[in-house]
């Protein structure tokens, strides 16, 4: 039985489907080049690099410009931030979870290089993403009470907080929360260590075990190397509390005219 490339796997997914497009095979039914003949579980949107001439001899290529474009993504949506964001930053960046999504040569890391600003490429997986989740989020605000709710103000990495959050709740909600998802977090820690200088008590816990959580599951593949498969069940734990705090840091945070009107649409007890 053929083998799975041991690095840059999902590239090798895009490779193959676009040898079978040009053998005239839809590769999402028939991808007939793939060694396991794996259909396609992209968006057909990927399937524009088919107008390209790529076959196996570009798997190097194509995987290494998908790295580049997530290392050069990551400083284009960063602003100011201290030394303690950008240790912490680093040790996410670094993580075992962000190195198995290098290592595969997974399209996600292309997310990284759009303009922030004009949503280009990020809009579709946000829409798609905050859609699923918008249905939990109404849920769990409609058991909040107004008066005792603890909303962060906004700040200069907002928006790409919002980024980060909807895409690892919706693939939460998606039951598409591969390890290498967490590198999307990366878009949250700027913000949340802004909000972290200037909670108060009841929204810094929340920052804190967040925050916490965050670290353990990007380094949870490790600790399991070390402490034995038992940690996958801490893993999974901590993979819930970062999507529940992301959850009420999202909607908390978002803009006034926003969270008023939903406060007006959906019962509140007051």
């Amino acid at each position: 039985m053929p083998q799975t490339p041991l690095i840059f796997a999902d590239t090798h997914t895009i490779i193959t489907s676009a040898v079978s497009h040009a053998l005239g095979y839809d590769p999402m039914f028939e991808n007939i080049a793939d060694p396991y003949g794996r259909e396609m579980n992209y968006p057909r949107i990927w399937q524009c690099l088919f107008w390209l001439p790529i076959n196996s001899d570009h798997l190097i290529f194509l995987a290494g410009t998908f790295i580049l474009l997530f290392f050069v993504g990551i400083f284009l949506f960063l602003k100011t931030i201290d030394t303690q964001t950008a240790l912490f930053l680093g040790a996410v960046t670094f993580s075992p979870s962000a190195i198995f999504g290098l290592q595969s040569g997974n399209n996600d890391l292309v997310v990284f290089f759009p303009d922030l600003h004009t949503w280009i490429i990020a809009a579709a997986p946000i829409f798609f993403y905050g859609i699923a989740g918008l249905i939990l989020l109404i849920s769990l605000y409609a058991l909040c009470d107004k008066n005792t709710l603890s909303r962060p103000v906004a700040g200069i990495h907002i928006s790409p907080f919002r980024v980060g959050a909807c895409i690892y709740i919706g693939s939460f909600l998606l039951t598409s929360n591969w390890n290498y998802r967490m590198i999307f977090l990366i878009f949250t820690i700027p913000q949340l260590f802004e909000w972290l200088s200037i909670a108060d008590i009841r929204l810094s816990r929340i920052l804190q075990v967040t925050l916490a959580c965050i670290l353990f599951s990007c380094w949870s593949m490790f600790i399991q190397g070390i402490w034995g498969s038992y940690i996958f069940i801490l893993d999974e734990i901590a993979n819930w509390v970062v999507f529940s705090g992301l959850i009420y840091l999202f909607f908390a945070s978002l803009p006034n005219w926003l969270f008023d009107a939903l406060l007006y649409l959906i019962p509140i007890r007051r």
